[in-house]
């Protein structure tokens, strides 16, 4: 297990000057700095190689129930939705981060997953001015590739057994792997860089990108109740309209997502709320292309 404690974990030197530090590496120091004062009292971790974000955060708030952010640079054990696998390879290809927040808010994990994916959106049109797309519910395309997962999990106290804390994971693909995708994602996943022209600008500062999605997220929290960010995610889901396939082998065409995050499918003269579930796309297929 990793260490719980609240000792800096940046390692570099003593004698580092973050304003000439490598743009490629995360630091504690240089996220806080990034970060609104809405977060002055995160406990910010950063971490060259974990098993995982999100497990680590878990292990964090076992000890105390307060507000953390943990980054990486690889996983060992990174998990998706339904305990799949997260492809975090290192060499700084990824920036793999979980915010862990007490949690009050009538919001459900589903939810925060929306504004999550929203937030991330938000921080690469503003720092790169890219135009993503959301794939229902969790999954971020830039010119029709996956380039972002996000898992929200709910952190259950023991004695208890009520969620006290959310845990919103986030992985994003900043670089392709010198080595290529694993056969089983060659076809869907991409990268940030792969999005930017300019090659003096292919380096992304994964710092700057951290702070900037987690301080629009912020923005987002402490606008609740208002669900105004949800008309932003429906704007950016690129399979409202077209049909796609569900994990139940239906074939049907989402009209909308509900304030709740829930996906609103058409099908047989009627129309459904899907809370949870799985979605396939044709990429390939013409009505589907994400610019």
């Amino acid at each position: 297990m990793l260490s719980t404690n609240n000792a800096e974990q940046e390692h570099h030197s003593e004698n580092d000057d973050l304003s000439i530090r490598e743009i490629d590496r995360l630091f504690a120091t240089a996220i806080r700095e990034a970060l609104s004062h809405r977060w002055d009292d995160l406990d910010v971790r950063c971490l060259p190689v974990v098993d995982s974000t999100n497990l680590e955060a878990r292990r964090l708030l076992s000890v105390e129930n307060k507000g953390y952010l943990v980054a990486a640079s690889a996983q060992t054990a990174g998990r998706g939705r339904r305990g799949r696998t997260f492809y975090s390879p290192g060499d700084r290809c990824g920036l793999y981060f979980s915010l862990a927040l007490p949690w009050s808010y009538e919001a459900q994990p589903t939810q925060v997953t929306t504004m999550a994916a929203v937030a991330v959106c938000r921080a690469l049109e503003t720092l790169y001015g890219m135009a993503p797309k959301i794939k229902w519910v969790n999954d971020i395309f830039l010119q029709g590739r996956k380039v972002s997962g996000i898992l929200t999990e709910g952190w259950i106290r023991p004695e208890t057994q009520s969620i006290d804390a959310l845990i919103v994971g986030v992985g994003i693909n900043l670089v392709s792997p010198k080595a290529g995708y694993p056969q089983e994602i060659a076809d869907t996943a991409g990268a940030l860089a792969d999005s930017i022209s300019n090659q003096m600008t292919k380096l992304i500062d994964p710092n700057e990108l951290c702070a900037v999605i987690i301080n629009a997220l912020g923005d987002i929290i402490n606008e609740l109740p208002s669900r105004t960010y949800m008309e932003d995610y429906r704007r950016r889901c690129f399979i409202l309209g077209k049909k796609v396939l569900l994990d139940d082998g239906r074939v049907v065409t989402p009209s909308t997502v509900t304030d709740d995050g829930a996906l609103v499918v058409y099908e047989n003269g009627r129309y459904e709320k899907l809370s949870t579930g799985e979605i396939q796309i044709d990429m390939h297929d013409d009505e589907l292309l994400v610019e």
